[in-house]
């Protein structure tokens, strides 16, 4: 049974969100003739027979990252897509024992619960690049590359709806920039300036990490918050997470977290 391991939340235009166990968020987005299934998550339940329960189309699979919880469940599905850059996290972080150890590490209460439901290691997947456009039939993705929380992190933006699927490069908590995986924080900051050119009609973002759409305001968000890190060196709280610490700093509703020694 699924339902203890996903829930769900219909937009308008066709998107649904799903909640998995980790509460990391997984996004369907409905085309005339395809769906894009955007990130499969830790891979703790069977993601492919809940999205089967949500529409019948045929699924384009893809990654925002190579990170456990956005690429751990790929094992279910026969073809995912992934920016290069990003495969070697995916083959060194996404395999079985280590999403196990991060569950171990996280969540240790639910590893009775969760370890006989975890997705078994899924095959490399195929590349995923800047400016690729993914054609559902109505509405089309359109991949963009923006290097910071890892080198291969790509948002998709959906012209239709004006929506931008952000993965971790907005996240909806802090965005973390200091893991020995992250980009310096200049890059994620013409990056994200980049970004905003490309797309200035967005309206809506669907981020990694909170169930809620945030408004396009965010982008502008993130842009200010690293300018002014790298304005102002070493700014911020230190702050500590099961993947290490770094400098926290806070605009508003915004925050990153960021290796003071990595800025540029």
């Amino acid at each position: 049974m699924n339902e203890p391991f996903f829930r769900h939340r219909e937009w308008e235009g066709g998107i649904i969100s799903v909640t998995a166990p980790m509460e990391e968020q997984i996004y369907l987005v409905k085309g005339e003739d395809r769906a894009a299934l955007i990130d499969t998550g830790m891979g703790i339940g069977s993601l492919r027979e809940y999205v089967s329960g949500l529409t019948d189309l045929p699924l384009t699979v893809i990654n925002t990252h190579g990170h456990p919880d956005h690429a751990g469940g790929n094992g279910e599905f026969e073809a995912c897509l992934m920016h290069p850059d990003d495969l070697p996290y995916f083959h060194s972080m996404c395999s079985e024992s280590f999403r196990l150890g991060d569950i171990r590490r996280i969540c240790p209460d639910r590893l009775d619960a969760w370890a006989p439901a975890l997705v078994k290691d899924g095959p490399p997947p195929q590349p995923l690049h800047d400016g690729m456009e993914l054609d559902l039939g109505g509405r089309v993705l359109k991949a963009f590359r923006v290097p910071g929380h890892t080198p291969g992190s790509v948002c998709l933006y959906d012209e239709k709806t004006r929506s931008l699927f952000a993965g971790d490069t907005l996240s909806g908590q802090s965005v973390w920039l200091y893991g020995d995986y992250s980009m310096p924080l200049n890059d994620y900051y013409h990056a994200l300036l980049r970004l905003g050119a490309a797309f200035p009609d967005v309206k809506q973002c669907f981020v990694g990490h909170r169930p809620e759409r945030l408004p396009a305001a965010v982008i502008g968000e993130a842009q200010v918050c690293a300018r002014r890190v790298l304005m102002h060196d070493g700014v911020g709280q230190w702050v500590r997470t099961f993947a290490g610490e770094g400098l926290q700093y806070r605009c508003g509703e915004f925050s990153i977290i960021y290796n003071p020694e990595r800025l540029y």
